[in-house]
């Protein structure tokens, strides 16, 4: 069964989803002032979807305090102007979870991703989790779908969600979709299958090229690579899926996004990806420890790249621009 709230943000949620990293200061201060600032230049490129998530936003090195800023930074800047999906931490307890989703409806966002934080000992204690986090809010929750770490030795080392948990879920008050994570191909294409037509379903692995592939079992949102640094890539690439004119989308993947990857995951993405924007002049390069950032020969590597990839962008602005003149 689909509720009028899942198909609200089925409906909302599709193309690009861009996530938004945290930003710290030389010191390693939290920089919410180049964090309001990303957020303006993603709506202003056209961005409809903003993401915060425990991997990108780097929420791994930032306190529940913090993480929380991150969470109202994007909610408050964005004003209504773009659908934004904030996430809780990925440990702590479901009560924190709770004050997570609490803090989110009050700061604006129009979802949460809630993250399970404990091992895996059968369905019901994640069911209950995600029945009491929708259970304590008036916005949207969306499940973080991927393996969990196993807590019984028969299952080690993870454990998928089925999609009769999914099921499950997804009947409770304000549960609105899931992010797709799971690194499974089978799974990608039962879960898409079966639930990419009623709820906010979004591809989390992979980006243009992997979202491609899943489009063929009804997937039409997906979490953004590149478009962290060249949105306009992203958003042409977009178009030119939804429209059916895959050839030109594969184009796109393999012009742009699959060189990057190529560089990207060798040196590691989440560092690669923020000294690619701070090439592109969009965020400080800065790290927090005990992240730290690239070696000089990496940053050369990612500056030829991410330089093509920039004016790639500019000339989609450019053409779209003397399209509609």
């Amino acid at each position: 069964m689909t509720t009028s709230l899942q198909s609200q943000f089925h409906d909302r949620v599709n193309g690009t989803v861009v996530p938004v990293l945290a930003m710290f200061t030389e010191n390693g201060s939290l920089d919410e002032e180049a964090i309001s600032s990303y957020v303006e230049f993603l709506i202003g490129s056209g961005v409809q979807t903003l993401m915060c998530t425990v991997g990108t936003s780097r929420y791994d090195v930032l306190t529940a305090d913090e993480m929380m800023r991150v969470n109202a930074i994007v909610a408050q800047t964005a004003k209504g102007r773009a659908t934004v999906i904030v996430t809780t931490p990925s440990i702590g307890q479901t009560g924190q979870a709770i004050k997570f989703a609490s803090a989110a409806s009050r700061d604006g966002a129009d979802a949460i991703i809630a993250v399970f934080p404990d091992r895996y000992y059968g369905d019901e204690p994640i069911a209950r989790f995600f029945q009491e986090v929708g259970d304590s809010t008036n916005i949207g929750v969306m499940i973080h779908e991927m393996p969990v770490r196993a807590g019984r030795a028969f299952e080690a080392p993870s454990v998928q969600y089925s999609t009769s948990l999914v099921e499950r879920i997804l009947g409770y008050r304000n549960l609105v979709g899931l992010k797709e994570e799971s690194g499974d191909a089978g799974v990608i294409e039962q879960l898409n299958n079966s639930f990419a037509h009623r709820c906010a379903l979004i591809g989390g692995r992979g980006g243009m090229g992997a979202h491609l592939d899943a489009r063929k079992y009804g997937q039409v949102a997906y979490l953004a690579g590149i478009g962290n640094f060249a949105p306009a890539v992203e958003l042409a690439f977009a178009r030119l899926a939804a429209s059916g004119r895959s050839d030109e989308a594969r184009e796109i993947v393999e012009t742009c996004e699959k060189p990057f990857f190529d560089v990207a995951v060798n040196i590691g993405w989440h560092p690669a990806l923020r000294e690619a924007m701070a090439i592109a002049g969009l965020c400080p390069p800065f790290e927090r420890q005990p992240m730290m950032r690239v070696v000089p020969e990496e940053r050369r590597k990612l500056e030829a790249i991410t330089k093509k990839i920039v004016e790639f962008g500019e000339a989609c602005v450019a053409s779209e621009e003397a399209a509609s003149a």
